[in-house]
C-alpha cells in the first residue's frame, strides 16, 4: 500500500498521467477504495462532528490513511477521479478531516478536500458541506447562548441584542467575543490580552540550503513548516512548567493538535511592545540553534527558509511528511509572519 501511495502521488500532471489514472479506474482501484470508505465509515446523523466508538474504530482501521493518501495522489489535476470521489464520500470526508488522532487523518482528509476543490463543481459541493456545518454549529451556540442568559435574567430582542435590567448586567454587553488569533490555551487574544505575545507552534530541520549547488559540501540551512496554531508564550511556558516530567515539545505537541513541534514563531501584535517581541524571538533563534544546529539565525536563512516553504507549494510536497499535521493552508498562513521576521532583522 506504501509503494501504490507514493506510485499515485508521483504521478505527472499530464496527458500520460491522466491516462495512466484512467487505467486505473477502469481497473476498480478507485471504486474499491471507495467502497471501504463507504463500507465502514459510521452513518452520518447530524451536521456536526460528533465523537463515537464508531468514528473511533472507523479511524483506527490501517488502511484508511493509505486510502486518503492514494485517492488524493490520483485527484491531484484528474477531473473523472475526482468526480467519483466527490459522488458519495463529500460527508464523509469533511468529518474526517475534523479529526484530530494519532494517525493523522484529519490532516490527510484536508489534503483530498484541497485536491478535490481543483474541480470547480466539486468545489461547490465542499463548500455547501461545510457551510452546513458551520450553520449548525451557530444554531446550537445560538441555542447554548439563550439558555445562558435566561439563567442570568436576561434575554435577546428581534435584533440579536441582549437585554438587561441592572447596571452590571448592562455593563456585560459592552463585552465583545474574541476575534482574530486566539491562545490555543486560554482561548484569548488580542482583544482582552492586547499586551501579551502569541506564538505559532512550528517544526524546523536541517536541510540543505540549495539541492544544486555546484559545491560538493552545500551550505546547511533548516526548513520549517507549521500546523498554525497560536499560543501565549506565557501560556506555553507555564503548560511546561506543569507537565513535570515531560519534555518541553512533547507537552506543546499535546496543544498543537498531535502535531510534532520545535519552535514558537511571536507575532508582534498591535500593543505588544518591541522589548517583548525581541525577547520571544531571540528564545525563537535559540530553539532553532538547537534544532538544527545552524548557528548563524539570520535573514539569510530566514529567506532559505521561505524559499523551501515556498518550494514545497510549487513542488507540491507534503508539508506533514516529518511534524505530522498541517496542510497547504496552515502553512500558507505561515508566510506573512515568516516576512515580518527576516524585514524586522534587517531593519534592527
Amino acid at each position: 500500500m506504501e509503494c501504490l501511495c507514493l506510485l499515485a502521488n508521483s504521478i505527472e500532471r499530464n496527458a500520460l498521467g491522466n491516462q495512466l489514472k484512467d487505467r486505473m479506474i477502469e481497473a476498480g482501484i478507485v471504486r474499491n477504495a471507495l467502497g471501504y470508505i463507504r463500507l465502514h465509515a459510521p452513518p452520518i446523523r447530524s451536521a456536526l462532528f460528533l465523537d463515537s466508538d464508531e468514528l473511533k474504530e472507523f479511524i483506527s482501521k490501517p488502511s484508511l490513511k493509505y486510502i486518503l493518501r492514494l485517492l488524493t495522489g490520483l485527484s491531484c489535476g484528474h477531473e473523472p477521479t475526482q468526480s467519483l470521489v466527490s459522488a458519495h464520500c463529500i460527508p464523509i470526508i469533511h468529518r474526517l478531516e475534523q479529526v484530530s488522532s494519532d494517525e493523522h487523518v484529519g490532516s490527510l482528509a484536508e489534503n483530498l478536500m484541497e485536491a478535490l476543490r481543483e474541480n470547480s463543481e466539486v468545489a461547490l459541493k465542499i463548500e455547501e458541506v461545510r457551510k452546513l456545518t458551520r450553520t449548525e454549529k451557530k444554531r446550537l451556540a445560538m441555542a447554548m447562548r439563550e439558555k445562558q442568559l435566561a439563567g442570568l435574567g436576561m434575554s435577546t430582542n428581534e435584533r440579536g441584542q441582549v437585554t438587561a435590567k441592572s447596571s452590571i448586567l448592562q455593563q456585560m454587553e459592552e463585552l465583545a467575543e474574541e476575534s482574530g488569533l486566539v491562545c490555543v490555551i486560554c482561548r484569548e487574544g488580542y482583544r482582552f490580552q492586547p499586551t501579551k505575545v502569541l506564538g505559532i507552534y512550528t517544526y524546523t530541520k536541517r536541510c540543505n540550503a540549495e539541492d544544486f549547488e555546484n559545491k560538493q559540501r552545500k551550505t546547511q540551512g533548516y526548513s520549517t513548516v507549521t500546523h498554525f496554531n497560536v499560543v501565549h508564550v506565557d501560556c506555553h511556558m507555564s503548560a511546561v512548567r506543569l507537565a513535570r516530567g515531560r519534555d518541553e515539545w512533547e507537552s506543546a505537541a499535546l496543544q498543537n493538535a498531535n502535531t510534532r513541534c520545535n519552535g514558537l514563531l511571536p507575532l508582534w501584535g498591535p500593543q505588544v511592545t518591541e522589548s517583548a517581541f525581541a525577547s520571544c524571538l531571540a528564545r525563537h533563534n535559540t530553539y532553532l540553534q538547537e534544532c538544527t544546529g545552524h548557528r548563524d539565525i539570520g535573514y539569510p536563512s530566514t529567506m532559505h527558509d521561505l524559499k523551501l516553504l515556498l518550494l514545497r507549494f510549487a513542488n507540491e510536497k507534503s508539508f506533514s511528511e516529518d511534524s505530522g499535521g498541517g496542510g497547504p493552508q496552515s502553512n500558507l498562513h505561515l508566510i506573512p509572519y515568516i516576512l515580518h521576521m527576516a524585514v524586522y532583522v534587517i531593519n534592527t
